[in-house]
């Protein structure tokens, strides 16, 4: 149901063809054209789409989830010397400054004259950013989770006025600058909002996805209702299924261990949609609730403060493979003060002494723990969230000072894949000594955030045998 896709053909067909027309009306009457013909295909996969709910679901293998790391990283850090304090100086100087919003983000659209009668306000708080929907009530739930009632749920939702719910949600996912997920959590907050039947919401979360051009589906799980997504990347920590070679993830709150099969249903490839992205490819934009932090050794400290809303969305995200995390756009506002204040510190210095300084300061400003002592579940940071919780492991700190390297120093660094353990490599030409790798006639100078102590060029001494994968950022 690659809706998206068909909807930017015919908006571009129509500002190409307006060039060519000689009065804005027969440009209004022509664009009205394309939007009727799109809603005629809209509608016709619908009912198409309906039929493959109503069919018997077929039965299907479900796999256990995917760990993070084969090994478990290890519940110390590694340093070059013996040490009996803590190493970070100021991590306890922290305070919250909540700002609050007083009125709610309100899309800034033009409404059809169809879709302004009759309709009520719904507000969701979204990670601290109040935003209003609007809908037109409808009183609906199934009576059970078979394939009929599912189905006409499912057509009650095409054949009501949610297309101003969907405008909502197009309009916001622009603004707020939303990836998928994002979008994704926006849809489940607001069908929470709307109903209070766990099911409803379930279907209004897949029937809006759809109409997105996402490729979602349902599924049941012995007496539970739940949802299907693929996605580009590897997700760790949830169930999986295989439907025509595409990899499709659970996503429920409730636990499905030990279960071995699942029901759902096939779709033509040309209803399929797309797969979501993890990506986050621009700073979501959420109301700031501040936080502020002091991170140094010595006499080296550094002062910030990051978005907690942002913090509280990234705790909602999939276990997914840690390029995506390394390779997100941070807050603005934080990339600003830590650019300022390592300015300060890091333009009388050299690249090597650079190079030295940020390594030490993140090796020894951040104390240890694995995300399994922390958490529970393997969960790597957003460079945000290193600055808000009080341990961090291996790869949280090649994340963040990759991220130092490459906006504050302006050079190549890779990550370095071990098993169970990150590093990073900067490219320096014709290193002076050291360990260092080679990929593609490039020379990578180690540099381990997580071993304490060491300098650049040092790796910890089991893995100095071993090859690891090489991970490029850009």
């Amino acid at each position: 149901m690659k809706k998206a896709v068909l909807y930017s053909v015919c908006l571009m067909a129509s500002i190409s063809l307006f060039a060519q027309q000689p009065t804005l009306t027969e440009f209004e009457q022509f664009k009205q054209e394309l939007l009727n013909e799109y809603e005629h295909f809209r509608e016709e996969a619908n009912r198409e789409y309906i039929g493959f709910l109503s069919k018997e679901w077929e039965e299907f293998k479900l796999f256990k989830a995917n760990a993070f790391y084969k090994e478990p990283k290890p519940d110390t850090i590694q340093h070059t010397y013996s040490i009996t304090t803590s190493a970070a100086t100021c991590m306890e100087a922290v305070a919250v400054h909540p700002v609050i919003m007083k009125e709610p983000f309100v899309p800034n659209m033009r409404l059809d004259k169809s879709s302004t009668t009759d309709y009520h306000l719904v507000t969701i708080d979204y990670y601290g950013t109040p935003l209003n929907f609007r809908y037109v009530p409808l009183t609906v739930a199934p009576t059970s989770i078979r394939e009929s009632d599912i189905a006409s749920v499912w057509s009650k939702f095409s054949k009501h006025d949610y297309i101003i719910v969907l405008e909502d949600i197009i309009k916001y996912r622009k603004e707020l600058q939303m990836n998928d997920w994002a979008t994704y959590m926006m849809i489940n907050k607001v069908s929470e909002q709307l109903f209070k039947n766990a099911d409803t919401q379930l279907i209004l979360q897949q029937y809006l996805l759809t109409q997105l051009g996402y490729d979602a589906r349902m599924a049941r799980v012995k007496e539970l209702l739940v949802l299907l997504l693929p996605f580009n990347e590897s997700v760790y920590e949830k169930p999986y299924m295989y439907i025509d070679n595409r990899c499709y993830y659970i996503i429920t709150q409730y636990s499905i261990s030990g279960i071995s099969n699942i029901q759902t249903y096939k779709v033509p490839s040309k209803y399929r949609g797309e797969e979501l992205s993890l990506q986050m490819r621009s700073p979501l934009l959420l109301a700031m609730e501040e936080y502020s932090f002091c991170i140094g050794f010595a006499d080296l400290r550094i002062n910030g403060t990051i978005n907690k809303n942002k913090i509280n969305f990234y705790q909602s995200y999939p276990s997914c493979e840690y390029t995506i995390h390394a390779k997100a756009v941070p807050d603005i506002v934080l990339e600003t003060q830590l650019k300022k204040e390592f300015e300060k510190i890091l333009s009388t210095q050299n690249t090597i002494d650079q190079l030295k300084l940020l390594l030490t300061w993140v090796q020894k400003g951040f104390e240890y723990k694995n995300d399994h002592a922390q958490f529970g579940y393997e969960k790597p940071f957003f460079m945000e969230e290193i600055f808000y919780y009080p341990y961090s492991d291996c790869e949280d700190r090649a994340i963040l000072f990759a991220y130092l390297v490459r906006s504050l120093l302006n050079l190549n660094i890779v990550l370095l894949e071990y098993p169970n353990h990150l590093a990073t490599a900067v490219e320096i030409e014709k290193p002076k000594g050291g360990d260092y790798i080679t990929d593609k006639h490039k020379q990578y100078l180690i540099c381990d955030p997580t071993y304490v102590g060491a300098d650049i060029g040092v790796c910890i001494p089991k893995f100095k045998d071993i090859k690891p994968k090489v991970v490029k950022l850009n």
